[in-house]
């Protein structure tokens, strides 16, 4: 269960990856969600990061932004 634990934090991590800026929170469907924003070239892609919760936003208050 330890290794399973694990890797689903290290993939929740690597979400925010090459991220430069502060994530954003959006709405939808009365949801909130995390995304990371990329730019590539002249395009800015937007990656998950995670739901809107306490525990995402402990992640991302850990990442030094910028």
């Amino acid at each position: 269960m330890s290794a399973y634990t694990d890797l689903v934090r290290l993939l929740k991590e690597d979400a925010m990856f090459g991220v430069e800026d502060e994530p954003t929170l959006k709405q939808r469907c009365n949801k909130a969600y995390w995304y990371a924003a990329l730019r590539v070239g002249s395009e800015m892609l937007f990656s998950y990061i995670g739901e809107g919760s306490d525990e995402t936003r402990t992640r991302t208050d850990l990442v030094e932004w910028g």
